[in-house]
């Protein structure tokens, strides 16, 4: 029995009230892991000069629409108070203008960076996030949890760890899931291909 018309208009806009809520709740650890990533791969710790990996409002903006394909692209609205946030308890630090490297302007933008408390903030946070990933296939017991998108973030590696410390059961479940995520792929390729045919005449 399918559901009637307004309960399907109904979903989906509960789905997407829901959608804007994650993702106002998700920013502040978003904008830490683009800060702690960009550290890692601008800074060398063997090197004797000051790490300055400087970014403003504007740039974390871009940066999310990028890593993120497009899909969302959040308001500067939105950052600048995270942005203050994270100034006040010391999580980033602004960097004098005479510093940041920028040309000469009536309104130059603030830039900021990670201080070292911020990095072992984010890097702690890093840690959390894994852990939570790892989690939902190291649990059993007849509960097999589908892998969340946290998933993408694991490394080679640290996926081997989780499944080499998953239990029969949940491996079990985890393959079940997979199975039937492939099979659904599958069928949304072949209508995929038989719309472009259509298309291309």
């Amino acid at each position: 029995m399918s559901a009637p018309d307004e309960y399907k208009e109904k979903a989906d806009e509960i789905v997407e009230t829901w959608i804007r809520r994650y993702r106002r709740g998700s920013l502040r650890f978003f904008i830490l892991h683009l800060l702690l990533h960009k550290h890692k791969n601008s800074c060398s710790e063997n090197s004797s000069k000051p790490c300055k990996c400087a970014f403003h409002g504007y740039m974390l903006k871009k940066a999310i629409r990028k890593v993120t394909n497009e899909k969302w692209e959040p308001t500067t609205a939105s950052i600048y108070p995270i942005i203050k946030e994270l100034d006040k308890e010391g999580v980033i630090a602004r960097i004098p203008e005479s510093e940041a490297g920028q040309e000469k302007s009536s309104r130059p933008m603030k830039q900021y960076q990670l201080t070292p408390f911020g990095i072992l903030v984010a890097e702690r946070l890093e840690n959390a996030r894994r852990d939570f990933a790892k989690a939902f296939i190291m649990k059993g017991k007849g509960k097999h949890h589908p892998p969340p998108p946290l998933f993408k973030g694991l490394t080679k590696e640290e996926l081997s760890e989780a499944l080499n410390e998953a239990d029969l059961e949940a491996l079990e479940g985890f393959q079940k899931h997979l199975e039937h995520r492939i099979r659904h792929d599958q069928r949304i390729l072949k209508e995929v291909e038989k719309e472009i045919k259509v298309k291309k005449g």
